[in-house]
């Protein structure tokens, strides 16, 4: 599924739903379309209630195609400004980009930083485990 194959084997985590191995270093548009869509639900697999007439169809715009970060030369049609405020980091120079708003653009950065501290500190942190200690298997 989307989560990945839970085998601690990352080559084939990108397993389509026809069986199909994407590679982990495919572009993005192909891990999009390859992968990502291949696990899109259908009205007969969804779990959610849909008031009558409507379905995930309803939600699914497969026409749109997004914007892929690896196909994007980002300063080339970023403005100074944006360049300027976003400092080389390709987050911020990808939303500046796409939205057109240098203050979602630092905000982007901002959280992109603060997520990469909080990830660098927890991986230097023992797990805390609370609960029992016995483990019953079923």
């Amino acid at each position: 599924g989307l989560l990945g194959v839970w085998d601690e084997n990352p080559d084939n985590d990108l397993t389509a739903r026809n069986g199909t191995v994407v590679s982990s270093d495919a572009s993005d548009r192909t891990i999009h379309f390859d992968f990502g869509l291949s696990w899109q639900v259908t009205s007969n697999e969804s779990l959610f209630y849909y008031p009558d007439g409507l379905g995930p169809s309803a939600f699914s715009f497969p026409s749109a195609v997004p914007v892929f970060f690896d196909e994007v030369n980002l300063t080339s049609f970023a403005s100074p400004e944006l360049v300027s405020a976003c400092g080389g980091d390709p987050v911020c120079l990808f939303d500046g980009s796409v939205t057109g708003d240098i203050e979602v653009a630092t905000q982007s950065m901002a959280t992109e930083q603060t997520n990469s501290a909080e990830v660098a500190t927890l991986d230097n942190q023992p797990p805390i485990i609370n609960g029992s200690d016995t483990l019953y298997a079923f």
